[in-house]
C-alpha cells in the first residue's frame, strides 16, 4: 500500500466517521462551531509560517470567518466542534515554509490526524510535547526538513496507527519507546541518513505492523530475532551494515505475509548463505524483491533463483541494481542464445514481471538481451543504465518487447544508428539512450518510425552521443513530450518557434553543447512552462531572450557561453523563487547584481563567473541576516569586476558548500563570520586585494577540501587547525607577509618569543645570558661578549658578566674549569673552589634526625605498597575490560591511534620550529 493510498485511506475513514456523527446527531441539533482556544491555537501556529501559496488564506481573525471548522485544511467533529483533522501537506508549488511550532497546537487535544509532509520547515526539531497529542492516529512529517533526534515521547501516542518521518534530517538512535505503539500499522523512517545504532528489539512488539521501512540510514548491529514476531508485515525495507550471521535468518522465514522485500546496502548479505537461501525460499510468495547494492555476484543469483522450481509466478518487481553481476549470471535462464524463446516456453519463468532493474552492474555481453526476451509477456519497465553493454541494440527488441512502456539503456557503450523501431513499440512512453556512442542523423530516427505511440510518448533522451544533422520540424509530431534531452551531440542549424510550438506539455528542454542558433520571434509566447532549460553554448544573440520572461517555474537554467552582451533584466531575478541552479557564466553580462529579497527554499547554485558584473558582492547576501529563507549552495562570481569587501552577513548562509569570488577587485579583511559556514568544502578568494589576517575561524571548517587565498595582501600567521594544515604552499602564495610553519617561515612574534629577557638584579648589563629549554640540543651562549649558537657539549665560557650567584650543580657544569667563569668575583661554587655563604652554616648533628628518617621510611614503604597494589588492581581491571569487552577494546585502540597521531604531529611541529629557529627565520 503506497503512502498516497494510506493517506487517502485514513482520510476516507475520517470522512465516513464524520458523516455517521452528523447522521446520528439529528437535524434538530444546532451547528457547533470550533472551540475558541483551538482557533487561537491554529492562529498562533500560523504566525511562524511563510504561506506564499496561500494555503492558509482562510485562517484569519476576521469575525465573519471565525469558525475554524470552515477553514481550509481543517476538519472538526460535527457534534463537539473539536478539531480532529489538520491536513497541511504540500503539493508541487503549494507548500509552507518557516519555523513551524507544533507545540502551539497543544490545545488540539482531540486531534487525530496531523499531516505536515512536503513542506520546508528549516531544520525544526520535533518537540517533546508531541507526546501530548494522545488521540493522534495519523502523523506524517515526511519531506518536511525537520531535524534533531526522534523524541522518545512518541511512544506515548498509544492510539497511533500511522507514523511517517522519512526523508528528513533526523539523527541519533531509534527510540525503543516506539515499541509501545501497539496499534501501529505503518512505520517509515527511510532516508534520514544520520539515524544510527541498532534496531531496537522492542519493535518486535508491534504485532499490528504491516509496513516497516528503515532503509537509507546508518543502522548496524545484528537484526533482532524479535523482527520475526511481526507476522502481519507485508512490506519490509531495510538497509545498513548489519551483522547477518548472529541471529541467522529465522526471523525472515517467520514473515509469512511478506510480499514486498527490500534489502539495500546490506554488504554482508553475500557472506550469509543461509540468508540468501531463506530469501530464495520465500520468493514464490513475493510480489516485489529489491536487493540493491548488496555486492551480489553471479553465484548468488544461482542461489536465489532456481529456474525450474522457485521463480515466482507472482513477482512483479525485481530490482538487482548496484551489484556486481555479469551477463553470465543470467545464462541459466537461456535455452539457446541464438534462438528467441517463445512466450509459451517452459523457461518463461515469470509472465507477471513488469519491472526489471539491473542498472549499475557489470553487464557487457549482448547475451543479456536474449535472456530478457524470456520476459516479453508483460515487461513494462526495463532499466539497464550504467553497465558496459556493447554493440548495436538487436532488432528483435522492437519485435518482442511489445508491452514495454519505459526503456533505459543510458550510460553504456552501445553504438550504431539509433534504431527507428523504437517508434514502432506502440506502448513505449519513455526512451533513454543517453551517454552511449550512437551516431547518424536525428532526422532518420524521427522520420523512419511509425510513432504509433505518439499520443503517449513523453520522454526522449539522446544526450551525449554522436548524433548529427538538423533537428527536423516534424519532431512536433511528438506532441505529448514532457522531456527532451539532446545536449552534447553535433546537431546544427537553427531552432525556431515552429520546432517547439506543438509542445504544450514540455517541462524539460536541454539543447546545450550543440552548434545550434536559437532564433525565436521577439513577441513569441511559448505554449509551455519549463522546469529545466539548458541552452549552454548555443547562440542566443546579444540581447537577453525576452521569451524567458514567461518561464516563471524554472528550477534549472543554463544559458552559459551563449554570446549574451546585455544587462540581466529584473524579471529574471524575480523568477528565481523555484531555482535549484542558475548558470549565466562565460557571457559578457554587465551591470550589478541587484538587491533582491530572494526566498530560495531549494538552496540553489548560482554561477555568474566570467562576465563583466560591477559593484559590490551581491547585496542579497546582506538580506540573509533578515530573512532565514535566503539559502544558497554554491556561489561562483569569479572573474568579474566586483569591488568592496565581503559582507559579514555571508555567515548566515549556513548551507553554503562552495564559494568562489576569485579574480575580482575585492578588498578589506576576510570576515571571521565565514567560519560559521560548517558545510563549506570549496573556497577560492584568490587574485583580489584582501588584506589583514586570515581569520582563525577558517580552521573550524572540518569539511573544507579546497582553499585558495593566493595573490592577495594578507599578512600574519596562518592559523593552526587540522584542516588548514592539509593545504600546500600554493594556497597562500603571493602573500609575502604571511608566515607560519606551513610556509617554513617564522613570524616576528616567534623571534621575540625566542629571546625572553630574564629578570636580573642588574638591568644595566648589555649582554644578558639566555637559557632555553628547547627540544633540540642547542642553546645561545655568550662567548667573550658575543652571542653565538653552539651545542651544549661545546666548551662553555661565560666571562665578565658581573653577576653574583651560585654556579649550579650539574654534570655538565662540573666539566668546565675556573677560566670559564673568570671576571665574576661574586660567583661561588665547586668549579671555583670558593665556598658560598650558605655553605658556612653550622652542620646539624645526624642523630637528631635519625628517628625522623626511620619514621619516614616506614611511612613511604606503606605508601609505595598501597600505590603498587592500587596501580596493579586498576591496570588489571582496565586490561581485563579491554580484552573481554569489544566496544572498550575498539575505543581504547581508537584512543591510542589518536594519541599516536597527536604526539607525532606535536613532535614534528616542534622539530620544524627548532630547525626554523636555527636557520634564523
Amino acid at each position: 500500500m503506497t503512502k498516497i493510498t494510506m493517506r487517502s485511506y485514513f482520510l476516507k475513514i475520517f470522512n465516513v466517521l464524520s458523516l455517521l456523527l452528523l447522521h446520528t446527531s439529528g437535524s434538530t441539533i444546532a451547528e457547533v462551531k470550533c472551540k475558541e482556544k483551538e482557533r487561537q491555537s491554529l492562529l498562533k501556529f500560523k504566525q511562524g509560517l511563510l504561506d506564499d501559496s496561500r494555503m492558509l488564506s482562510t485562517w484569519s481573525e476576521d469575525e465573519n470567518n471565525g469558525d475554524c471548522c470552515k477553514w481550509k485544511r481543517v476538519k472538526c467533529n460535527n457534534a463537539t466542534g473539536h478539531v480532529q483533522v489538520l491536513d497541511l501537506h504540500g503539493e508541487d508549488e503549494k507548500y509552507l515554509m518557516g519555523a513551524v511550532n507544533i507545540t502551539s497546537l497543544i490545545e488540539l487535544q482531540n486531534l487525530e490526524y496531523l499531516d505536515l509532509s512536503w513542506n520546508d520547515f528549516i531544520y525544526v526539531h520535533i518537540p517533546k510535547h508531541i507526546g501530548c497529542f494522545t488521540n493522534l492516529r495519523y502523523l506524517n512529517l515526511s519531506y518536511s526538513e525537520v531535524s534533531g533526534s526522534i523524541p522518545f515521547e512518541l511512544g506515548n501516542l498509544s492510539k497511533l496507527e500511522y507514523l511517517n518521518l522519512n526523508n528528513n534530517h533526523l539523527f541519533g538512535e531509534i527510540p525503543s519507546q516506539l515499541g509501545k505503539l501497539a496499534r501501529l500499522q505503518y512505520l517509515d523512517l527511510r532516508h534520514n541518513n544520520d539515524i544510527h545504532g541498532e534496531i531496537p528489539y522492542q519493535l518486535g512488539n508491534l504485532s499490528q505492523l504491516r509496513y516497516l521501512d528503515l532503509a537509507g540510514n546508518f543502522l548496524s548491529g545484528a537484526i533482532p530475532f524479535q523482527t520475526g514476531n511481526l507476522t502481519m508485515l507485508h512490506t519490509f525495507r531495510l538497509g545498513g551494515n548489519f551483522d547477518v550471521e548472529t541471529n541467522g535468518a529465522e526471523w525472515l522465514s517467520n514473515l509469512h505475509y511478506l510480499t514486498n522485500l527490500e534489502l539495500r546496502s546490506l554488504y554482508n548479505l553475500v557472506s550469509s548463505h543461509y540468508l540468501l537461501q531463506t530469501i530464495s525460499n520465500i520468493i514464490p510468495n513475493l510480489k516485489e524483491l529489491r536487493l540493491v547494492d548488496c555486492y551480489l555476484v553471479d553465484n548468488d543469483i544461482q542461489i536465489l533463483f532456481d529456474p525450474h522450481s522457485n521463480f515466482s509466478t507472482y513477482l512483479t518487481v525485481l530490482d538487482l541494481s548496484h551489484n556486481m553481476l555479469t551477463s553470465s549470471a543470467f545464462r541459466l535462464f537461456l535455452v539457446d542464445e541464438n534462438f528467441l524463446v517463445s512466450s509459451a516456453s517452459k523457461t518463461n519463468f515469470s509472465s507477471s514481471l513488469v519491472f526489471l532493474d539491473i542498472s549499475f552492474n557489470l553487464l557487457k555481453s549482448p547475451t543479456i538481451f536474449h535472456w530478457l526476451f524470456n520476459f516479453t509477456t508483460n515487461l513494462h519497465n526495463l532499466i539497464l543504465h550504467g553497465n558496459m553493454l556493447e554493440g548495436p541494440v538487436p532488432d528483435e527488441l522492437g519485435k518482442v518487447m511489445n508491452s514495454l512502456e519505459a526503456l533505459d539503456l543510458s550510460s553504456n557503450k552501445l553504438h550504431g544508428e539509433v534504431p527507428s523501431f523504437f517508434g514502432n513499440i506502440c506502448t513505449l512512453q519513455e526512451l533513454y539512450l543517453d551517454r552511449n556512442n550512437f551516431s547518424g542523423e536525428i532526422s532518420s530516427f524521427i522520420q523512419n518510425g511509425s510513432w504509433c505511440n505518439r499520443h503517449v510518448f513523453h520522454s526522449l533522451g539522446l544526450s551525449y552521443n554522436q548524433i548529427t544533422g538538423l533537428l527536423p520540424k516534424n519532431i512536433g509530431l511528438l506532441s505529448e513530450l514532457k522531456a527532451l534531452y539532446l545536449q552534447g551531440n553535433s546537431l546544427e542549424g537553427e531552432i525556431t518557434e515552429s520546432h517547439l510550438s506543438n509542445f504544450s506539455k514540455l517541462e524539460y528542454l536541454h539543447l546545450s553543447y550543440n552548434s545550434l542558433s536559437i532564433k525565436f520571434d521577439f513577441s513569441w509566447v511559448p505554449p509551455f512552462l519549463l522546469g529545466e532549460l539548458g541552452l549552454a553554448s548555443c547562440k542566443l544573440g546579444s540581447s537577453f531572450p525576452s521569451w524567458l520572461q514567461t518561464q516563471t517555474f524554472l528550477s534549472v537554467l543554463d544559458i552559459s557561453d551563449a554570446g549574451l552582451k546585455d544587462t540581466v533584466p529584473e524579471w529574471l531575478w524575480n523568477n528565481m523563487k523555484f531555482m535549484h541552479s542558475m548558470n549565466m557564466s562565460y557571457n559578457s553580462l554587465v551591470g550589478s547584481i541587484p538587491n533582491k529579497p530572494f526566498k530560495l527554499p531549494y538552496a540553489p547554485s548560482l554561477y555568474l563567473q566570467s562576465n563583466q558584473f560591477e559593484g559590490g558582492v551581491p547585496t542579497f547576501l546582506q538580506q540573509a541576516s533578515k530573512d532565514p529563507e535566503v539559502r544558497l549552495k554554491c556561489i561562483d562570481i569569479s572573474s568579474n569586476n566586483l569591488t568592496g569587501g565581503i559582507p559579514k552577513e555571508i555567515g548566515y548562509l549556513l548551507g553554503l558548500v562552495s564559494l568562489n569570488l576569485s579574480r575580482n577587485n575585492l578588498n578589506g579583511e576576510i570576515p571571521s563570520e565565514i567560519g560559521n559556514l560548517n558545510s563549506l568544502e570549496f573556497v577560492d578568494l584568490s587574485r583580489n586585494h584582501f588584506s589583514g589576517k586570515i581569520p582563525s575561524s577558517l580552521s573550524k571548517i572540518d569539511r573544507l577540501a579546497v582553499l585558495d587565498l593566493s595573490d592577495n595582501s594578507l599578512f600574519g600567521r596562518i592559523p593552526y587547525g587540522r584542516q588548514l594544515q592539509t593545504f600546500d604552499v600554493s594556497s597562500f602564495k603571493g602573500n609575502p607577509d604571511l608566515c607560519g610553519p606551513l610556509l617554513n617561515k617564522s613570524c616576528p612574534e616567534d623571534q621575540m618569543s625566542k629571546h625572553p629577557k630574564e629578570s636580573t638584579r642588574n638591568e644595566t648589563d648589555d649582554n644578558p645570558v639566555f637559557f632555553s629549554k628547547a627540544l633540540s640540543a642547542y642553546m645561545l651562549v655568550i662567548w667573550d661578549g658575543s652571542v653565538v649558537e653552539s651545542e651544549i657539549c661545546v666548551l662553555l665560557k661565560i666571562s665578565r658578566l658581573d653577576r653574583s650567584f651560585v654556579i649550579p650543580d650539574g654534570r655538565q657544569f662540573q666539566t668546565f674549569d675556573a677560566s670559564s667563569f673568570e671576571g665574576n668575583p661574586d660567583l661561588c661554587g665547586k668549579p671555583l673552589n670558593r665556598s658560598c655563604p650558605e655553605d658556612m652554616a653550622p652542620t646539624q648533628p645526624q642523630e637528631s634526625t635519625k628517628h625522623e628518617t626511620d619514621d619516614n621510611s616506614v611511612f613511604y614503604k606503606a605508601l609505595y605498597m598501597s600505590m603498587s597494589l592500587g596501580f596493579f588492581t586498576g591496570i588489571r581491571g582496565l586490561i581485563g575490560s579491554i580484552i573481554l569487552w569489544r566496544p572498550w577494546r575498539y575505543a581504547y585502540l581508537r584512543f591510542l591511534d589518536r594519541l599516536t597521531n597527536h604526539t607525532y604531529v606535536i613532535v614534528v611541529m616542534n622539530v620544524r620550529r627548532c630547525h626554523s629557529w636555527l636557520r634564523g627565520y
